[in-house]
C-alpha cells in the first residue's frame, strides 16, 4: 500500500468555505480502497455538525491549522510602516532632495520584499530612468525616478532619511 497524504486542502470538502490563514480545522485520513488513502479537510462547523465524511472509515484524524502560502509569505504591516509612510511622502513631493530620499526609500523597500520591481523604462521628456514599484501590504503601483542623483545629493537624502524615521520612532515612543 502506498501511503501518500497531501498538504491541507484551502476548503472545507463538505461545504466549500475557504479557509484563512492560521485557521484551525480538522483533517482525517481514509482508506479511499484497499490500496489508497486519502486526507479530507473540513471545517471546524462540518466537523462538529457530523457533515464530515464517515467517522467510522477514518484512520486517522487531528486538529489542525491552515496556513496560507500567500499569507505567510507577506510582510507585516507593522514593521514597515514608517519607512512606507516616508517614502510616500516623499514621492508625493517634486523637491530633487525628496525624490533622492524617495529613490532610497523605495529600494531599501524592495530589498524588504515589501516592494516588487515591476519594470524600468527611460523617461525620454524628463531625461531619467523611471522604476515602477508594486507594494505587495497596499496593491499600489508607484513610479520612481533615478534623476541621476549625485553622491551628495544622495547622501543629503540618506541623513535626512534617517533623521525622519528617528523623529517617527520619538513621537511612537512618546505615545
Amino acid at each position: 500500500m502506498e501511503i501518500n497524504i497531501r498538504k491541507a486542502a484551502a476548503h472545507c470538502l463538505a461545504c466549500g468555505a475557504r479557509f484563512e490563514h492560521l485557521q484551525k480545522h480538522f483533517s482525517q485520513v481514509n482508506a479511499a480502497n484497499e490500496e489508497e488513502l486519502v486526507r479530507e479537510d473540513y471545517c471546524t462547523a462540518c466537523w462538529e455538525s457530523g457533515r464530515a465524511a464517515d467517522a467510522e472509515r477514518a484512520i486517522s484524524f487531528w486538529l489542525a491549522k491552515y496556513l496560507d502560502p500567500a499569507a505567510a509569505t507577506q510582510p507585516d504591516e507593522r514593521e514597515f510602516g514608517p519607512l512606507r509612510t516616508v517614502f510616500y511622502e516623499a514621492v508625493e513631493n517634486e523637491d530633487r532632495l525628496e525624490q533622492a530620499l524617495a529613490y532610497i526609500a523605495a529600494h531599501l523597500l524592495r530589498r524588504q520584499k515589501v516592494f516588487r520591481f515591476v519594470k524600468g523604462f527611460e523617461d525620454s521628456e524628463n531625461e531619467c530612468n523611471v522604476s515602477v514599484f508594486y507594494d505587495k501590504l497596499s496593491g499600489r503601483l508607484t513610479e520612481v525616478a533615478d534623476q541621476g542623483f549625485s553622491v551628495e545629493e544622495l547622501e543629503g537624502a540618506r541623513q535626512e532619511f534617517v533623521q525622519r524615521l528617528e523623529r517617527m520612532e520619538g513621537s511612537q515612543d512618546d505615545s
